[in-house]
């Protein structure tokens, strides 16, 4: 158990959410946490008053559409897209535009950013594939493997070695090596390797391990040394396994604990004893369908649903206790 303080939209409160669809967290240096939204814009929640500040002007006095879907966030960036344009706004309230290549009919959004300095980015598309911001321009490397469409990028991240690991849309797990674009494809396919090729959220642990969350077959651990992989997968008659079997986000804390965001609740793996524990809704929690987690300066975790708002969990004392905003 643990103590839980919640947070959902509310339309009487001005202080409240502006939208209960949480896509990203995080916090500043300051301990305040910055969210976005989907269509909802971004809020900022203040660590002293708790109270959200919802941001429809960016820095440079551009209106936010409510349309517009927030790509990114992170201590330094701001990154938003309109179907157009990808743009950059930093706190020097400078911002930088760049115009996107015509999208797919079904899709185009920019669905995952990651910052690696001042002036690099990847950035992975829904449809347009993988893209690498540098020096003030934009470059596409779409996937050309004939029979796998690798360009509908769900989740992507990166690890010391200069390795992007993407989650493609059912095309398994990508390796592309940022230094000398070699690409490797692990699919259900070949032989012990992935057990699903349809990929949810992928972490790079510091351990080394690769940790990859699937959308119906539970979470997978690729070991880079070896190649091999380890599967979990839900079970109902065994409380002690993961609670469900989309896995939509993955956080590792301070301590070294990998956090699993499900469709059926918050999980936390015991590695020492290889169970995981489960946060429900039968426990107090506001929703079981997690899509973000962030920890605090105080060590504590902040989990966002896409249905319920958001909620903080103490993870010291592990007890539920419940406050909203409604």
């Amino acid at each position: 158990t643990g103590d839980f303080l919640q947070h959902r939209q509310n339309n009487l409160n001005p202080f409240s959410l502006t939208n209960d669809w949480i896509t990203h967290l995080i916090e500043d240096q300051a301990g305040n946490i910055w969210v976005a939204t989907y269509l909802g814009g971004i809020n900022k929640l203040t660590f002293r008053s708790r109270q959200f500040s919802s941001y429809t002007i960016l820095p440079d006095q551009t209106p936010l559409p409510e349309s517009t879907h927030v790509a990114a966030i992170s201590e330094a960036s701001v990154w938003i897209e309109d179907g157009v344009n990808l743009k950059r706004f930093r706190e020097s309230k400078t911002s930088k535009t760049w115009k996107l290549p015509p999208a797919p009919a079904d899709g185009g959004q920019v669905y995952e950013l990651i910052e690696l300095g001042e002036e690099v980015a990847w950035v992975g598309t829904w449809g347009r594939g993988l893209a690498k911001v540098t020096n003030g321009s934009l470059s596409f490397y779409p996937s050309r493997r004939i029979g796998i469409d690798e360009n509908y990028i769900a989740t992507m991240c990166t690890d010391p070695f200069g390795l992007l690991w993407i989650c493609a849309n059912e095309a398994g797990l990508r390796r592309f090596d940022t230094k000398t674009y070699k690409d490797t494809l692990y699919r259900p396919s070949i032989r012990n390797s992935i057990n699903s090729s349809v990929l949810t959220s992928v972490h790079v642990a510091r351990d080394g391990f690769v940790w990859i969350g699937t959308r119906g077959k539970g979470l997978n651990r690729l070991d880079p040394k070896t190649e091999r992989f380890e599967y979990w997968r839900n079970d109902p008659r065994d409380s002690s396994a993961i609670s469900g079997g989309i896995v939509n986000t993955l956080f590792e804390d301070r301590n070294g604990a990998l956090w699993i965001g499900t469709g059926q609740g918050l999980n936390r793996l015991d590695s020492r004893e290889n169970k995981f524990e489960h946060y429900l809704r039968s426990s107090g929690a506001i929703s079981e369908y997690v899509v973000a987690i962030a920890q605090d300066a105080k060590g504590d975790l902040w989990i966002g649903y896409n249905d319920g708002g958001m909620s903080k969990l103490d993870v010291q004392t592990r007890r539920f206790s419940t406050y909203t905003t409604k």
